[in-house]
Order: C-alpha cells, then sequence, then structure tokens
C-alpha cells in the first residue's frame, strides 16, 4: 500500500470511525479560543465578591470588565480580540505591545507610564491612531513623524522617544502577523534633516553651581537643623550619586573609603493613581554600577 498523505490518513481515520467529527471539532475550538486568551496580556483575577475581572482597551480607554463566571469573562475576552484581529489599528497594536511587554517583564512599571504619555501626547484623538495597520505604508508613517517634530518642536531626544515607540509597536505587529510593513527598513531610509528638531542651548552658567556657590550650599545645610533630606542634598554633593541611588543605598555598600553604587529607587503609580516606590537591585545602566571615593567630608555625613 502506497504511503498516504496526512489529509487522506485523517479523511480514512473520519470515515472509517477511528476518530469522531465531533471531537475534531471541539479541539479545534478549544485551539482557537486557547490562541485567542494567550493574546490577552492582563491580569485576570477574581475578586472577593465572586465575580470575575480584567481589563480591555476601548477605542484607547482601559476599562474594567466583570463578568459572574471566568467562563464568561473568557467569552468576552474572545470576542474582543476576535474584532480587532480582523484588521487591529495602530491603537489595538500598542496596548497589545505594552502590555505584553510588561507582563513579561521587559519593561518596568514606570517605562509603562512614560510609553502611555508618550502615546497619548503623540497619538491620542489622531486620525492615525485609528489607521488599520495592515494598510500603513511609508508615506503616511513619515508624514506623522514630520508633523510632529514640526507640532512639537521635537528636540533630537524627545523624537528619540517617540521614534522607540513607534519602531516597537510595529516590530510587534510584523511579528504577529498583523503587517508587512518594515519599520527597520523605514528608519534607515528616512531622512530627517538636524534642521528640523529644537535645540535647547544650555550655557554652563545656568546648569553648573559656582564654588562660591556650592561652599554656600553646604554651609546652609550643615549649620541648619540637620535632617535626613539635607545629609541627602550633602552626599550628593560630594558624590554626585542620583536621588534615587542614594535613598536605595544598604549599610553592605559602604565601605571605609569608597561606596558601591549597584542598586537604584524607582516609583510608579498603581491603578488607583497612588504612587509607589521599589527597590531595584540593578541601576539603570551598566554604566551605573560604580564606585564612588569617599571624601574626607563625606564621612561625617555618612556617621550621621
Amino acid at each position: 500500500m502506497n504511503e498516504l498523505s496526512r489529509e487522506e490518513l485523517l479523511n480514512y481515520a473520519v470515515l472509517n470511525g477511528i476518530i469522531d467529527v465531533n471531537t475534531i471539532q471541539t479541539q479545534i475550538e478549544m485551539n482557537e479560543r486557547k490562541k485567542y486568551l494567550n493574546m490577552h496580556n492582563v491580569k485576570i483575577w477574581q475578586s472577593t465578591d465572586g465575580n470575575w475581572y480584567t481589563y480591555l482597551y476601548f477605542n484607547g480607554e482601559r476599562r474594567l470588565v466583570k463578568r459572574r463566571t471566568e467562563k464568561a469573562l473568557h467569552d468576552k475576552i474572545i470576542d474582543h480580540y476576535k474584532e480587532e484581529e480582523q484588521e487591529p489599528t495602530i491603537q489595538s497594536i500598542f496596548y497589545e505591545w505594552i502590555e505584553r511587554k510588561l507582563k513579561y517583564d521587559e519593561i518596568q512599571k514606570q517605562t509603562y507610564d512614560r510609553y502611555l504619555i508618550e502615546y497619548n501626547k503623540f497619538f491620542k484623538g489622531t486620525s492615525f491612531e485609528k489607521r488599520k495597520v495592515k494598510y500603513l505604508d511609508d508615506n503616511s508613517l513619515e508624514d506623522f513623524i514630520m508633523n510632529n517634530i514640526k507640532a512639537y518642536s521635537l528636540t533630537a531626544k524627545a523624537y528619540g522617544n517617540f521614534r522607540t515607540i513607534i519602531r516597537g509597536m510595529l516590530l510587534y505587529a510584523k511579528k504577529r502577523g498583523y503587517t508587512s510593513f518594515n519599520v527597520n527598513m523605514f528608519f534607515s531610509d528616512l531622512d530627517i534633516s538636524k534642521r528640523a528638531f529644537k535645540k535647547n542651548i544650555k550655557y554652563d552658567d545656568d546648569i553648573v553651581f559656582s564654588k562660591e556657590e556650592i561652599r554656600s550650599i553646604i554651609s546652609f545645610l550643615k549649620n541648619e537643623k540637620i535632617k535626613i533630606t539635607n545629609l541627602g542634598v550633602l552626599m550628593a554633593i560630594f558624590t554626585g550619586m542620583r536621588v534615587g541611588e542614594i535613598v536605595a543605598l544598604k549599610w553592605q555598600d559602604i565601605h571605609d573609603d569608597y561606596i558601591h553604587v549597584n542598586r537604584r529607587q524607582i516609583y510608579y503609580k498603581d491603578e488607583s493613581g497612588k504612587r509607589v516606590y521599589k527597590i531595584q537591585d540593578f541601576p539603570k545602566t551598566e554604566a551605573g554600577i560604580r564606585d564612588v571615593v569617599i571624601v574626607q567630608e563625606l564621612k561625617a555625613i555618612i556617621k550621621m
């Protein structure tokens, strides 16, 4: 007997009662439900009231969704993503992208919040936000970018943050099969004159304290009633450490003649808008891991 193809084997099994059609249909439906639920990167939980909750995005707004049973909530989630999957917009791609990055700890909550602020600034309420990502083209994206550079008088640095969001969500969209648009090629071909960006000219007198000013600040802080905040400012003056690095210090980081900087404090807002502080056991960048010399004046401050 010649070797049968997978399709012929399946047909043979169904026709001869080896596999039940209803069983196949059930498995297909289960796989489809799993597919859509895996697209949902937001927490699902059961509250003390017995109801099941999660968050879904509708027109860019994050809304709390409630159902009496877990299955009913799953059904709502599946229907939501089925509708969006047909032809997802820039808006839905963005929220799907950042929720996924947060879920897998690719970004911290404070970065998540910053991306939301940037998105609301540049995308929220625009016609571009509603654009189907499937039909995105070079010209429309370039126009959108150039219009924002001009409208907000972006500096090169601000444009870099704007670009990070565009690149990130469109790479995600391509990986997911929502679009064939090659954002890396787009940016490699994009030619923006340096003259298009706003330039912030900063003079040393505006951003650097003079020796006389530093002496006055130190004298004031030392002569005032000792406060932990005063000591923190003095420590910053004598070490150049950031505020987040100073408040995250542990005694094990402080040695006889140097301080080992290797962690920092971050903060973000929770669902209620309350500021939450958290210590990270790593700095903002690898360069942030360093040893800072303890000068003589600093020893007394550390002791206090």
